[in-house]
């Protein structure tokens, strides 16, 4: 299996690539920076690929996907620049995740249910996101079962909580 990991210096992105690569799987490392991704990535420099772009460029994320089973949507952008960029950037890695017939791997986060109706929240709360970032992520979530609907996008959601993972210094 050939898994390419976008965003792949982010808190995120760095965990997964560590998982991967612990696990003997081929990992690509889709980073904007090579040198920032080489100082992350010291310890596995001969155990990964790694590939430089923007993950907005369709032309990049495709090339980058060539060959690859999964893709790791491990993106991550500014609260505050959600609303014009996350569905769009989003839309470029679905499309590449369907021309290179690879599946699509999603983070979710617990924001599409809003205020817990009963706890603990799982899979069958409804989705009643109050928040705009909440609302944001119904769509992204949406426009995964869309796209497999219409276009055969092969995706699974991993929901995790808001802050999780290795690398995130979030001291909630």
């Amino acid at each position: 299996m050939i898994n390419l990991v976008l965003g792949a210096t982010g808190s995120l992105g760095r965990a997964v690539v560590k998982a991967l690569v612990e696990s003997n799987e081929t990992t690509k490392a889709f980073v904007r920076s090579r040198e920032k991704a080489e100082q992350y990535f010291k310890e596995y420099e001969n155990k990964i690929e790694i590939v430089t772009g923007n993950a907005a460029n369709e032309e990049d994320v495709l090339k980058a996907s060539a060959n690859a089973d999964n893709i790791d949507y491990c993106i991550h952008i500014p609260y505050q620049r959600w609303e014009k960029e996350a569905r769009e950037l989003l839309s470029v890695s679905i499309n590449a995740a369907i021309i290179s017939n690879a599946k699509l791997i999603f983070p979710g986060n617990v924001y599409v249910y809003g205020l817990p109706d009963y706890n603990p929240v799982d899979e069958k709360h409804p989705w009643k996101a109050h928040t705009k970032k909440g609302k944001i992520r119904i769509d992204m979530e949406n426009m995964l079962k869309e796209s497999k609907a219409k276009r055969g996008l092969k995706y699974i959601v991993v929901r995790m909580p808001d802050f999780y993972g290795p690398y995130v210094i979030n001291e909630f």
